[in-house]
């Protein structure tokens, strides 16, 4: 049995000792992404109602334009990976929208639906507080806060939104 254990040790360790070094391939953007590429993102912006929300910041990498009206938008000449792209959406009064896809040499159209940035509430860091959030109360102890890298004290505003996965609009919110 001693024999076996020791057979088989070895075994487990020429096995780990002799597999390929991935850490450079991780580090390299190409080997997980693919080739950089140039394409056209166009799509549309609207609430989760539905309604289209215009003058709303659309990026792709360097390249950033505005929503229109009708919450259409165009990105010419974006550069993404050929494996993937995303588009991010910021529009003062909602969440941060963000939508990610493997883009064709065709088309690539990108519906994104924000969601209300609504304050539930607020507590202070020093004293920490309880919330109820969409049903749920939530917790939050005092102590140290952290914003942007750097201890904040002050007041923590507070905002939510339950992602119903059972409705229609879920694809085009997360």
């Amino acid at each position: 049995m001693v024999r076996f254990k020791f057979i088989f040790m070895s075994f487990l360790i020429l096995l780990i000792g002799c597999q390929k070094d991935l850490s450079n391939e991780l580090n390299d953007k190409n080997k997980l992404f693919g080739e950089d590429k140039i394409v056209n993102i166009s799509g549309r912006v609207l609430d989760n109602a539905g309604s289209p929300i215009s003058e709303a910041i659309v990026t792709s990498g360097e390249i950033s334009t505005k929503s229109d009206a009708f919450g259409v938008f165009l990105l010419e000449n974006a550069k993404v990976s050929d494996l993937l792209a995303y588009v991010k959406v910021n529009k003062s009064g909602y969440f941060t929208g963000y939508r990610s896809f493997v883009p064709s040499d065709n088309e690539n159209y990108v519906l994104i639906s924000l969601i209300k940035d609504k304050k539930e509430g607020q507590f202070n860091t020093k004293n920490g507080g309880s919330l109820t959030l969409n049903g749920f109360k939530t917790d939050f102890a005092g102590g140290k806060f952290m914003k942007n890298n750097e201890i904040y004290e002050g007041n923590v505003n507070v905002s939510s939104y339950y992602f119903n996965p059972n409705a229609s609009s879920f694809s085009t919110e997360m």
